[in-house]
């Protein structure tokens, strides 16, 4: 008789975890998007389900106006991004200065000013390009989201893991273009972090008008009652790796940057001793805690040179902050002239 049983549970363990899941689109507008009228008119003529994941400087009352109705009615999730979607395990494990305690208290940061400033629920958490490494995942458990999304898992059909009293959900990068990776099952994202110009709109309204996934679509908070297989703890998986492949890798291989990680690391540190000098003041650590944070967003490493002097920026800012001596390596660039007229922005 037991073995009967256990035969049965088995058996329906089995054909549950295989079952298709539905479709979850998730998309990630860039920073500056703001054409949200368009959102609605997609919604309006097509019976998509979206997860929307924003940053809380990306709030606003075109976004309350174009989402709030369809969130009440379910087809629309709001999820959370810190600002600059960070490649956290690029912040977490520098050797000159980890600061894991970033991730924690700017993911609870972003879920709740973006809650109070949409007047909405915000029940999940995106994190810089899906990346994430079992350490990260053990702090991240305690910021209060529901579930966060994470890269892909090593295969398809492992089970997802918890940490805390969130559920880690893998996800896979969107085709650019309308193709059956769109309908596919489970979480999908269409990743303009860090883009100019949104092209999410276009493609969807291209796919043809009977596609959607097996299952149907879903938001990724929808997802877990899909999956009911048995949940395993973070400590189990080895790292999450970015969904985004021009994402920086930990450590760096980039040599351009590598030495924008570097120069981040110089930074950070000279933070830390000031914090830890015995003779900081509050309102300035503070203040070079807030432009340091500014220095991790993702875009300062990513092989581009566009971006080297806005990082600069942040990192003069810092020093000057604290009134140390910036090193010579953050002047030794022809536009570092330009970023130096404007150390001083930032908290005053």
């Amino acid at each position: 008789m037991k073995s009967l049983v256990a035969s049965a549970v088995a058996l329906f363990l089995a054909s549950s975890s295989s079952a298709a899941l539905p479709g979850a689109l998730v998309w990630l507008p860039p920073a500056d998007f703001s054409r949200w009228s368009e959102v609605d008119a997609l919604l309006r003529v097509r019976d998509l389900k979206l997860t929307v994941a924003l940053t809380p400087e990306m709030a606003s009352p075109l976004v309350r106006a174009a989402l709030a109705p369809w969130a009440a009615k379910g087809r629309v999730e709001i999820a959370a991004r810190i600002g600059g979607d960070p490649i956290l395990p690029l912040v977490d494990s520098h050797p000159a200065a980890p600061r894991p305690q970033d991730a924690l208290e700017r993911a609870v940061e972003a879920r709740e000013t973006l809650a109070k400033q949409l007047e909405m629920p915000v029940s999940g958490l995106l994190v810089g390009a899906g990346a994430l490494d079992p350490s990260l995942a053990s702090v991240l458990g305690a910021c209060g989201a529901s579930w966060i999304l994470t890269g892909p898992y090593a295969s398809e059909d492992k089970p997802w893991v918890t940490t805390g009293k969130s559920l880690l959900i893998p996800a896979r990068l969107l085709s650019p273009t309308a193709d059956d990776s769109w309908t596919a099952s489970g979480a999908q994202v269409y990743d303009e972090s860090m883009s100019a110009s949104s092209f999410f709109l276009t493609v969807a309204a291209a796919l043809p008008e009977r596609a959607r996934p097996t299952a149907g679509w879903s938001t990724v908070g929808e997802l877990p009652a899909a999956k009911s297989d048995a949940r395993f703890e973070a400590s189990t998986v080895a790292s999450w790796p970015a969904w985004d492949p021009a994402a920086a890798q930990t450590p760096p291989f980039d040599p351009a940057v590598k030495a924008a990680w570097s120069a981040y690391g110089a930074a950070a540190e000279a933070v830390d001793r000031y914090q830890n000098s015995g003779a900081a003041d509050l309102q300035t650590l503070d203040a070079a805690v807030e432009l340091l944070r500014r220095a991790q967003a993702a875009r300062h490493y990513r092989a581009a040179p566009d971006v080297a002097p806005d990082l600069r920026t942040h990192l003069l800012a810092v020093y000057k902050r604290l009134k140390l001596p910036a090193p010579d390596s953050l002047y030794d660039s022809p536009a570092s002239s330009a970023s130096s007229v404007i150390i001083g922005d930032g908290p005053t």
